[in-house]
């Protein structure tokens, strides 16, 4: 395999990883492309080791260990989280929190514009990334 094309398809998919991160908002998918963005890695590790040795390839092995750990202790934190607040909506469990500051935005969208049943809420920890 060229080396050229492999590291194209590692940036898409690492793009499209921080891209779901970024915009997303079900725990799940965000887990899931941080699974895409490891994946993407070790794309690029197997593609550079045709050129730079075995190394990446051995690296590949221990990114792998850790994401099945990742995966392993993440997906049981979603279930415990789920099981407690019935929702993996990441939006809802900030703004669900007792020591957070959440207020309906005053715009001219009503709650059932986000087809999640709740009002939009403005969280005092959110707005701090805006």
């Amino acid at each position: 395999m060229l080396l050229s094309p492999a590291l194209a398809i590692s940036a898409v998919l690492f793009t499209l990883g921080v891209a779901g991160v970024l915009f997303r908002r079900n725990a799940i998918v965000i887990f899931m492309c941080v699974e895409l963005m490891l994946n993407a890695v070790n794309l690029t590790f197997v593609a550079l080791a045709q050129n730079l040795g075995v190394g990446g390839q051995v690296f590949v092995f221990f990114v792998m260990a850790v994401a099945a750990a990742e995966a392993a202790v993440g997906l049981a934190i979603i279930l415990a989280v789920y099981r407690h607040k019935q929702s993996v909506s990441l939006q809802r469990l900030l703004c669900s929190a007792r020591s957070w500051d959440c207020s309906p935005l005053r715009t001219r969208r009503s709650s059932s514009a986000t087809g999640h049943g709740f009002p939009l809420a403005r969280c005092r920890w959110i707005s701090l990334f805006r």
